[in-house]
């Protein structure tokens, strides 16, 4: 369960429309998989001035153990941004949190609306009754309560569902929640942003077809709860309703599309981020832009004025000396060029060199028990050339040292 750097700037960019509440529930504690530095430029991008808080390096949760990264704790996260007190939510006291309920049952009643604000991690596509947890969630905000909730979108990352965006808009909007924004997640080497944009005469939310290998997607909700709203209704699919579910249906989505908060943009994508992820296209989605965070440099065969260090890795491929041979047992991620990108993309992007321990538990095992070899691309963006260059590790290339030197 984690908090992206694309994730965190949609928190941030909430926070700049109604400022988060002093106190948040978490659906388990978070990854924040950003380091401190950055953190503060994003802040700043924003014109934010961070709150005083003591800065908590991540030393609780697995995936930043299992890294070595120098992540900011969650609650450092939110608390620069004027968030006093966290509670976290898990089916058990699994990396420290502080409330033991199982969402796949009912939620206690003393938990009805308590909530003004609850950030979810990818909890819905692991988890066994996914209308249990969105009712509970539902449930568990108070009138004005906001949601943010992530999940992934496509085989990849061992979903144990996968919900369409239509699913989760649907309940919202049928239970008459005030808004709810739907951002459709396109990542790679980029990510490209989607929101949709649904017509109230067009009676079918369209979707984005099969991922493809190595093409991950991602489903982000946020919602806000009404004094109206409920959170018991089920909604039917759009081809199955009546005329009067599609009234009611209707009545609601005007309120949605009447809401003051907007779809957020991000920055045009350049022509090396289009040959890298091409864009799809769906007529109930509206493009929204690709995600550049502060130390991007998509290069597009101009030098950008002001110089940008650190790494930049392009592709990061584990297990393709395995391909054509029989595997007995698959891994959770798949065995193609570039599975391991995204993963290595968030621990080095940025840094001045890399130093680190090749570790399954972090990239993820496309081929348990057999030797695979690991190869890493990448640029330096303080390279006016931008040559592309690459590091191999002979298999087995798990426990052994990653090593990229620092531009010079």
């Amino acid at each position: 369960m984690g908090i992206s750097a694309l994730h965190a700037e949609l928190i941030i960019r909430e926070h700049k429309f109604l400022p988060l509440p002093k106190t948040i529930y978490l659906i388990g504690r978070q990854t924040v998989v950003v380091g401190y530095e950055r953190m503060l430029q994003i802040l700043d991008s924003h014109g934010i001035k961070p709150a005083s808080v003591a800065i908590e390096i991540d030393r609780a949760t697995s995936y930043a153990i299992a890294s070595g990264a120098d992540f900011i704790s969650d609650t450092t996260f939110f608390g620069l941004l004027g968030v006093e007190k966290i509670h976290a939510i898990d089916h058990s006291d699994f990396e420290g949190a502080d409330i033991i309920i199982d969402f796949n049952q009912p939620l206690p009643a003393h938990l009805e609306g308590a909530a003004e604000f609850v950030f979810g991690g990818s909890v819905l596509d692991n988890i066994f009754d996914p209308a249990a947890y969105v009712r509970n969630i539902g449930r568990l905000l108070k009138p004005g309560g906001r949601l943010i909730d992530q999940n992934i979108g496509s085989v990849h990352y061992h979903p144990y569902l996968i919900a369409s965006p239509a699913w989760y808009f649907d309940y919202f909007v049928l239970n008459g929640f005030d808004d709810c924004k739907i951002y459709f997640l396109q990542a790679g080497n980029v990510t490209h942003l989607h929101g949709l944009d649904f017509d109230p005469d067009d009676p079918f939310i369209s979707d984005f077809g099969s991922a493809g290998i190595g093409l991950p997607f991602g489903v982000t909700i946020l919602a806000e709860k009404g004094v109206r709203s409920t959170w018991q209704r089920i909604p039917s699919q759009d081809q199955y309703r009546d005329a009067a579910e599609w009234a009611e249906f209707r009545a609601n989505l005007n309120r949605v599309k009447g809401s003051r908060r907007k779809y957020e943009t991000f920055g045009r994508p350049s022509s090396m981020d289009l040959a890298r992820a091409p864009l799809r296209w769906s007529k109930s989605f509206r493009y929204l832009g690709v995600m550049k965070g502060p130390n991007d440099c998509s290069f597009d065969g101009t030098i950008p004025p002001v110089a940008q260090k650190g790494l930049k890795i392009i592709e990061a491929s584990y297990g393709l000396n395995l391909v054509g041979q029989p595997i007995l047992r698959p891994g959770i991620v798949p065995l193609c060029a570039g599975n391991v990108t995204e993963q290595l993309a968030q621990l080095l992007n940025g840094q001045d060199g890399a130093a680190m321990t090749v570790d399954v538990a972090v990239l993820g095992d496309p081929a348990p028990e057999l030797p695979k070899e690991l190869v890493v691309q990448y640029v330096y963006r303080e390279d006016p050339s931008r040559t592309l260059r690459e590091v191999r590790i002979a298999s087995e290339a798990h426990g052994k040292p990653l090593v990229i030197p620092s531009f010079s």
